[in-house]
């Protein structure tokens, strides 16, 4: 089975070879490419709680090493690779949310009754604005931080598209809203909007599920957390059931 790896070129190693251990092979289409952004440097001591939504979040507030005066500090990392990211660079107090999604740290306890308490949340610029949105309803003291930014990958599609119809693409990975939407825009001859709509296409939340089927997919199937390890397994089912 020959399936198409989207995710940015840095953060697709490991995934890919999940998926090769698993039997499968790998084609490579980056669809964007994360670039850092300039922002008002914080310190972490200063705030009640910090929330961190990607790993990227981390790499790009951090610059690639940790604060040492504030790794007993307790952070909301809102995935297992943002906690793995965070735990690498010396962090010890780092907690995630059962489910791995906006909605799940806002059923954490810390965050039930959180009137007056200073939370940042650093992340890429455009995030999705439901966690900002009800920690202020709940009385949160906010403060955001935009520190990397995502930019859409272009591609001479007359000359990517016949080597991906030679390499027999079965599945395609997409990880994120933006991500799925830059795929359709890169795809829009009908011929290539055809062939796209034909292939299996695996998706991380129920969101990117209902509007793969708007879009047109025919096979969408949702892995159940954005993790590499999960994606890895829902492709691994794929190729059983096949």
């Amino acid at each position: 089975m020959k399936i198409l790896n989207t995710r940015p070129a840095h953060q697709s190693e490991h995934l890919t070879y999940l998926i090769e251990k698993n039997g499968s092979s790998v084609f490579h289409f980056p669809l964007l490419e994360i670039l850092p952004v300039s922002f008002n440097p914080i310190k972490v001591g200063d705030f009640d709680y910090i929330i961190f939504l990607s790993a990227n979040a981390v790499h790009y507030f951090f610059g690639g090493s940790g604060s040492d005066n504030a790794v007993n500090e307790t952070i909301i990392a809102i995935g297992s690779a943002t906690k793995h990211a965070l735990t690498k660079l010396g962090f010890n107090k780092v907690i995630c949310p059962t489910n791995f999604s906006s909605d799940g740290i806002l059923k954490m306890r810390e965050f039930q009754n959180c009137k007056n308490k200073s939370i940042a949340i650093i992340s890429g610029e455009n995030p999705k604005p439901l966690l900002s949105k009800i920690l202020r309803e709940r009385g949160a003291i906010l403060k955001n931080i935009f520190c990397y930014c995502r930019k859409p990958i272009t591609y001479d599609m007359e000359k990517i598209f016949p080597v991906l119809q030679a390499n027999n693409i079965d599945i395609i990975i997409t990880t994120s809203a933006e991500n799925l939407l830059h795929l359709m825009h890169l795809f829009q001859k009908p011929n290539h909007r055809a062939w796209l709509l034909e292939k299996k296409l695996c998706v991380i939340n129920e969101k990117m599920k209902t509007d793969a089927f708007a879009i047109g997919f025919k096979s969408v199937i949702q892995a159940e957390n954005a993790t590499d390890e999960m994606i890895a397994k829902s492709m691994k089912r794929l190729t059983v059931n096949d």
